[in-house]
């Protein structure tokens, strides 16, 4: 009885727990089984009805009556619980009722006997032994094999029929074999039945059973490998039928892992004691969880646990149940908030851009407009939205914007032009508008993206800028650096010029090499502006030197140089002259001591780092004491004018010639050692010897040579030339003396 009582009790719980899972197999067993309930209600009135007829009078008692109509609404009701179970879906209870119900014909033997004779071992049990042969019969469908269940069966009623045999004999009295038939065929239907219940109960609960191991392996395989962490639990009562906590029935791994509990420890735990810190935020949290078990209420929240976020989802399969699904999406809250943040970012970029945002669907219609477009357009934000954003140009330019999209459609590029808008209240406007495209993540173009600028002031500006452009006095022009043609010129500079500057290339006025010009437009352009000198050849074929001052402007996505010039020819001139006269001795015309001090500097440094050699040659003339005094000082000067002029025909241009002071001159010969240098020397004495001078006649002169030697500085150099020169003339003058024949 045990055994038999735990197997019921096992297929009555499987039977009940996979009624949701198998709800196709279940339903069809359980229209079987109502309809077993059904024949056993029919069949039931059926054989009241001939058990009162057949009875005879003598045997009739009114108690038996009684408990025989008492029985049959017993059987009715237990039936009709059955069904209700049934449409319920709770199976387990339906199968209780068919228990009761046979159970309800053994109790009413024992009450008629005890109310018919008043004594309990007197009763005539014959009727009660055909009920605990039924039960055991039926109890056996559960624990026995078909054979020998219908061994089992034949016997019993064997045994009914030898049991009323004896008994009638023992009584004398004559069997009652219709009472008899009504018994046995009510007996053998009743069998029937039940085990026609009990065989489809069975056989739900082995198809069941058989297509839970065939999907067993895949269920526990997906399972396992979900990404997202699955737990199921049983909701657990108080002692006062109060909701107290959730026992946990099955869990994943991946639940395990993403709260952080070590694996294979949580089955059968309370939710509270391991996940209390994730699910439990406040008292009422478990009938949070009771709606969720019982009432069908959804829960979707997102919780932070330690440095994670966690989207928790609940959910019932079942009555008294409810899944919790967590999944990590850390990622996704952290990408989230950084899209707020950009989106932030670019909501304050709008909002405070001094320019109007408008964007539009691909149609043109306008999705959103920033604060500022009431400012330029005269609508309100939520006034624009929804309008065609054509309708904010003049009509006569619409055609002309409207083709602006669709070439900024085909072309996928920035376009900024210039338009006539139509405000609010009707009156114009000029705007600069820039068109862009959005996309999204695929690259797909979604909107449009249109920044509205309010001109009008630079209209006004450029119209001043304009006027002052063409009526000031200095010189200017604008360029276009792609063609580095002239788009534009004032008054002043075609008059300078003497011809129509615009459409003319900056090659065309400039005299100097191209390639100078190319650099010049290219530091402006790297630079942004720059100040620098050109030649300009005007209308009578002279070249003027001019002075140019460029800087870069952008208009329209080209790039534009604005130029003011001036004429710094004569400027240029007395500058030269000035420099000029600054190293110059006045009298000769050849270079000052000063200068020479310069160059002879920067040639001993160049000598020092290329071991580069150069010598000079210090010219001194005899007796021009004697010249002043006799003819005067101004047939002095003249001399000097015509020596420099002799020395000149026989140096180099390479050679630098300077007045050293008073009757002396210096040379230095450029790449000339002490022996080609002391040739030049001979040279220059033999020439100015060999001249005529005005007025005296014949002169001579004595020179003094020296070289470069390493460690020289300037004064060495000019001292070793100074006391050769002083050694030509202690030897008799009208010679010369290098550094080798004096040492």
């Amino acid at each position: 009885m045990i055994f038999i009582r735990r197997r019921f009790k096992y297929l009555s719980r499987e039977l009940a727990n996979t009624y949701m899972t198998y709800p196709l197999i279940i339903q069809k067993k359980a229209i079987q089984i109502l309809n077993v309930n059904a024949g056993i209600i029919a069949i039931s009135l059926v054989l009241f009805a001939l058990k009162i007829w057949s009875i005879n009078s003598y045997s009739f008692s009114l108690h038996d009556n009684a408990a025989s109509v008492a029985q049959l609404f017993i059987v009715i009701i237990l039936s009709a619980l059955s069904i209700n179970y049934i449409f319920k879906e709770e199976p387990e209870k339906a199968v209780y009722m068919l228990f009761a119900s046979m159970a309800s014909i053994f109790f009413k033997d024992i009450a008629s006997g005890v109310l018919d004779k008043m004594d309990i071992m007197t009763i005539e049990f014959y009727d009660t032994m055909f009920v605990l042969a039924s039960i055991m019969i039926i109890m056996s469908f559960l624990a026995m094999k078909k054979e020998q269940l219908t061994i089992t069966s034949i016997a019993a009623i064997l045994i009914l029929v030898i049991d009323y045999s004896i008994y009638s004999q023992i009584r004398g009295v004559e069997m009652d074999f219709a009472h008899m038939g009504i018994m046995v065929v009510e007996f053998i239907l009743f069998c029937i039945f039940s085990y026609m219940s009990f065989t489809i109960y069975e056989k739900s609960i082995t198809s069941i059973i058989q297509a839970g191991e065939i999907s067993t392996k895949k269920y526990n395989a997906l399972f396992e490998s979900m990404s997202d962490g699955f737990v199921y639990c049983q909701l657990v009562f108080d002692d006062y039928g109060e909701p107290s906590d959730a026992l946990i029935m099955e869990i994943n791994t991946s639940f395990e892992k993403i709260v952080g509990i070590k694996p294979g420890t949580c089955k059968r735990e309370m939710l509270s004691k391991l996940y209390g810190e994730l699910f439990i935020k406040d008292e009422s949290w478990i009938q949070k969880l009771y709606d969720v078990a019982f009432n069908g209420r959804e829960i979707k929240v997102r919780k932070k646990l330690k440095d994670r976020w966690l989207s928790v989802h609940s959910f019932s399969p079942v009555r008294g149940y409810f899944v919790i699904m967590l999944r990590d999406v850390t990622d996704s809250v952290l990408a989230s908030e950084k899209l707020k943040e950009s989106e932030q970012l670019y909501r304050n970029l709008i909002e405070n851009s001094p320019d109007a945002v408008v964007m539009t669907d691909m149609q043109g219609n306008i999705l959103m407009a920033s604060p500022v477009s009431e400012a330029i357009l005269g609508y309100e934000c939520e006034a624009i939205e929804g309008k065609d954003i054509s309708n904010v140009i003049d009509e006569r330019e619409r055609a002309v914007f409207l083709k602006s999209i669709q070439n900024l459609l085909c072309e996928k590029s920035i376009v900024t032009k210039e338009y006539t808008g139509v405000k609010c209240d009707g009156s114009r406007v000029n705007l600069d508008i820039n068109m862009n495209l959005i996309k999204n993540a695929g690259g797909r173009i979604v909107k449009m993206l249109f920044f509205i600028r309010d001109s009008s002031e630079r209209k006004k500006a450029e119209r001043t800028f304009k006027k002052i452009f063409h009526s000031h006095s200095s010189m200017m022009y604008l360029m276009d650096m792609g063609k580095k043609e002239i788009v534009d010129a004032n008054r002043s500079a075609v008059v300078f010029y003497g011809y129509q500057l615009v459409g003319m290339s900056i090659y065309d006025i400039a005299a100097d090499e191209r390639q100078k010009l190319d650099m010049d437009m290219q530091n402006v352009v790297q630079r942004g502006s720059m100040n620098f000198e050109e030649k300009h050849i005007i209308s009578d074929d002279t070249i003027r030197d001019m002075k140019v001052s460029m800087s870069m402007a952008h208009v329209e996505g080209k790039k534009y140089a604005f130029a003011i010039l001036n004429d710094i020819t004569e400027e240029k001139k007395a500058k030269e002259m000035l420099e000029k006269l600054s190293v110059t001795d006045r009298l000769t015309g050849i270079y000052n001591r000063l200068k020479f001090d310069r160059d002879l500097e920067f040639e001993i440094s160049f000598a020092r780092e290329n071991g580069y050699e150069f010598s000079l040659i210090m010219i001194d003339i005899d007796h021009f004491k004697r010249v002043n005094d006799t003819y005067g000082h101004d047939v002095g000067d003249i001399v000097l004018q015509q020596l420099v002029e002799v020395v000149k025909m026989q140096i180099r241009d390479t050679d630098i010639f300077a007045r050293w002071g008073g009757e002396e001159f210096i040379v230095m010969a450029r790449m000339s050692g002490v022996s080609k240098a002391h040739s030049l020397a001979e040279r220059i004495r033999e020439s100015v010897q060999n001249s005529e001078f005005k007025i005296v006649g014949h002169i001579t002169c004595s020179i003094g040579v020296s070289s470069y030697m390493d460690g020289d500085t300037e004064k060495s150099i000019a001292k070793r030339a100074d006391e050769a020169l002083y050694a030509a003339k202690e030897g008799g003058r009208n010679r010369v003396v290098d550094q080798q024949m004096h040492h």
